[in-house]
């Protein structure tokens, strides 16, 4: 994620306006989602590397609870870009270039489907097996959630690639509509 260091500099030097704002709380729960998704990818690995089937399988109940608290605030998240920064970024921007915006939005919905179809079949395996876990559906519940964690940590990366060069380009806009 350089693109944050990058942008965050842009941020500052423009007048505060709602871009800005939006664009800081992009960056804040980004931050907390990838640090919820580092959590998640560290305690399914140490699912998969404990010994003791009975420690193992209530580890893997810990971190369905994670999963779940965390696949809420994806969604949440994922509203409030769907509903409020994603359309104003798309207003922002002459008619000529939504077309190519388009494109990249479906890519970053598609990325995030994709992420979380992994959530939900490794919800789907602890919750189906209970507490009747072995060595082979443990891993393949937490092959699910890693590959997840890859899958949605790349999109949140994604999204910071393609959203921040667009509000850098309005901010420098308006620094030098500013600027006297």
């Amino acid at each position: 994620m350089g693109q944050s260091r990058t942008f965050h500099a842009a941020i500052g030097s423009a007048v505060p306006t709602e871009l800005s704002r939006l664009i800081e709380q992009l960056q804040d729960e980004h931050l907390e989602l990838n640090e919820c998704l580092s959590e998640m990818a560290v305690r399914a690995y140490c699912v998969m590397s404990e010994q003791e089937s009975g420690l193992a399988a209530q580890e893997l109940l810990r971190l369905e609870l994670l999963t779940i608290s965390f696949r809420n605030e994806l969604e949440r998240h994922a509203a409030w870009e769907e509903n409020i920064l994603f359309p104003f970024l798309s207003t922002y921007f002459d008619k000529s270039l939504k077309p190519s915006l388009l494109p990249s939005l479906w890519t970053l919905e598609k990325d995030h489907e994709l992420g979380d179809s992994y959530l939900q079949s490794f919800l789907r395996s602890v919750h189906d097996a209970g507490t009747n876990f072995d060595r082979k559906r443990t891993r393949g519940a937490v092959d699910d959630l890693i590959q997840a964690c890859y899958i949605l940590s790349k999109h949140l990366e994604d999204e910071e690639r393609w959203v921040f060069p667009l509000a850098d380009s309005v901010l420098t806009d308006m620094d030098l509509l500013f600027a006297t």
